[in-house]
This record gives C-alpha cells, structure tokens and sequence, in this order.
C-alpha cells in the first residue's frame, strides 16, 4: 500500500516513472486544507477566444478575490500562412487573448503553440518545412515572431506547450499521433526537438517548454515513448477534465476522482483501466527532475446527456485537483482552469466565475469549493 500522503496528493517514493502503475490506489482520502501558495503555483484562467473573452478574467478575479497571475492561450494551426496571420493576431491584434492579458496587466501566459499546421507533416517539421514561417522576424508570425512578440509585451518567460495533446485528436491537431508511419514516436519527437532547438529557444531563451500529453493513452500505446527529451523540456503536464470513461464515473465522484488521479477505481492496480493519469504525471515528472503542471483542468455539464451532469456539480473533482496542485510534494508549477463553454466537446460548459441563466453556469457546490481552496 502507498503511503497516506501519495493518497492525498503526494506522489511519494512509490511513484516513480512506470512503477507507478504497478502500485495500489487504496481507499479514497480527501485532500488537507491548506493555504495557497499562490508563491508557488501560479492560478491561470482560459476564458475563450480573442481580447473580449480575455477581459472575462476579471470575473474570476472578483469571484476569489485575488489576481490571477497566468493567462491561458492557443494558437491557429490551419495552414503555414494562416498561421502567420492567427499570430499575429493572437498576440497583438483586435482578437489577441494574449494582448489582452497584457492590457490587464495579468504577469504571465501559457500558450499553446502549433508543433504543425494543416498540410505540413511532423517529419516536414524536423526536415525545415516551416523554419521560414517559424522563423519569420517581421514580428507578425512564426515561432520566432510568437517570441519577439511575447517578449515585447513583458512575457519573457512564458509557458510554452509545444505540440500539446498529441495523443488525442485524430484529425483535430495536425500534430496528432497514433503510432502509425510519420505519427509515431520517432516522429513526433523529432519534430518537437527540431522547434524547440532551432526556433523558440535561440529567439526567448526564458521560456518554459511543457510536454503536455492528455490524460489517458488514447491512441497511443505509450505515453512516455513520445516524452522528447530532458533537455528541451522544462515541464512536464497533463490535462485532465472532469469526465470518465466508466459508467460509474457518472454517478459516483469520489470513483470518478480516483480514476482521474490514479487510473484505476478502488483498490484496483495503478493504471491498469486508465492509465497516464495525474498521479502518472506527477511521478514521471519527479523521475525526470522536472515540475509538474495541469496546463487544463476544468468541470462542468454536457447538455442534454444527464449521465454526464454527475450530480455534485464537481465539487469533489475541484477539491481535490486543487488539493493536488497545492500540495508542495507535488511540485506543481501551475494550473490552467477553464472558465468557457468549450466547442470539443460540444458545449461542454466548464465556466465556474460566471451567473447567468445558463443551468451550465449554475455550480454552487464546485464554486464554494474553489473559493475555500484560493482562501
């Protein structure tokens, strides 16, 4: 059995790389209550698309009563020209969220940034394809313009998720990978090392480079087979939302928290249901001497599909993730929460600051929770 501190959101000795899915979950134990260490983990807030969606950070500001110090981001990806404008745009321009955060003064961003666009391929990538888009210094594109830009507005080091959710997607980033020819490890890898050596380290040398897989395997066999190197990684993250596979998953919170942390239900072993999940993450992250981080994370409801609205409103997947996140043997670095009604899933509303008529929006349990773990 692990340690009572592993159960409470300490990774602990057991967890190491892939041993960690050969240990045993346990009973479920709730998470100590304990003040944050904002010092430590920085709170970042995704609000939607462009500069309007952006100034909604202040309704999660005046909901904890705190400033919140990351901006969430993403970048386009439908084509290598597209992609010069998106960023521009994106960062400076009328629908820049980036900018945003900028004018309010928020003191950091996380950004998702494209490891390929529509019609390029990984391979494409690592043999140059896009090292001119990429490399752009005109300042209103490219990798290199991502950075000079961020680096004008006071965003030395940001966040940098390279290639995130690769194993998730097929069809949905063109970066996707399935193990299969030109999507396998190998290139995926390859790829990532090409764009992290050649285009956004020499342009922001203080950028924080995060390996971001989704939870779960997905539609690959192993995780870890895609991690790219300790040398163009900074941070190792996983993104977990508050949604399972399990039927149990969507009547029983507590179930469905330990299949989030842990992979598994009950005393099951580690992994063996669902691996590569939030204690994975932290363990793996440990054995490669890095931070952890939940660059997404978020709880709502799925209209019209009543399996998946859970009942407890998330408040027990928001205590105990945020408990996770501020327990300091964990090394979290920071946590991306998502405040929007998110497209895929469709409608999947994860918004937690806002009241309105929406019955999405209405989460008093989930909302208390978050506000007695930021108090």
């Amino acid at each position: 059995m692990i340690s009572r501190r592993a159960l409470i959101g300490g990774a602990g000795a057991a967890f190491a790389g892939k041993a960690a899915r050969g240990q045993i979950a346990g009973p479920y134990v709730a998470p100590p209550t304990l003040p944050w260490r904002s010092d430590r983990v920085k709170l970042g807030v995704y609000c939607g698309y462009g500069r309007t969606n952006a100034n909604n950070i202040a309704s999660m500001q005046s909901l904890l009563r705190r400033t919140i110090p990351l901006g969430v981001g993403f970048l386009g990806y439908d084509d290598a020209t597209t992609l010069k404008v998106t960023v521009g745009n994106a960062i400076t321009g009328s629908g820049g969220a980036v900018g945003g955060y900028a004018a309010l003064g928020v003191a950091n961003v996380s950004l998702a940034v494209p490891l390929a666009v529509t019609g390029v391929s990984l391979d494409q990538v690592t043999a140059g394809a896009l090292d001119t888009v990429y490399n752009d210094n005109t300042g209103i594109g490219g990798i290199n313009g991502i950075c000079q830009q961020l680096a004008a507005l006071g965003y030395t080091a940001p966040y940098i998720r390279l290639g995130h959710e690769f194993n998730v997607g097929i069809g949905l980033w063109p970066w996707y990978c399935d193990d299969t020819t030109g999507r396998n490890a190998a290139s995926y890898n390859a790829a990532f090392r090409h764009v992290v050596l050649n285009d956004i380290r020499p342009a922001l040398p203080g950028a924080k480079i995060v390996w971001n897989p989704a939870a779960g395997k997905n539609n690959v066999a192993n995780v870890e087979d895609y991690y790219p190197g300790d040398d163009v990684v900074d941070v190792i993250g996983v993104d977990q939302y508050n949604y399972g596979g399990l039927d149990i998953d969507k009547t029983d919170p507590i179930a469905r928290w330990m299949n989030e942390t842990y992979g598994c239900l009950g005393t099951a072993t580690v992994g063996t249901q669902y691996p590569f999940r939030l204690q994975w993450a932290i363990a793996f992250a440990k054995a490669h001497g890095k931070q952890f981080a939940i660059p997404e994370m978020g709880t709502g409801f799925l209209p019209g599909n009543a399996p998946w609205n859970m009942g407890d409103d998330g408040s027990v997947y928001m205590t105990n993730i945020l408990g996770l996140a501020n327990n300091p043997a964990n090394n979290c670095a920071f946590i991306g929460m998502g405040d929007v009604i998110w497209g895929s899933p469709a409608n999947y509303n994860t918004r937690i600051s806002f009241f309105t008529s929406d019955p999405g929006d209405y989460k008093p349990n989930c909302r208390t929770a978050m506000i007695t773990a930021f108090s």
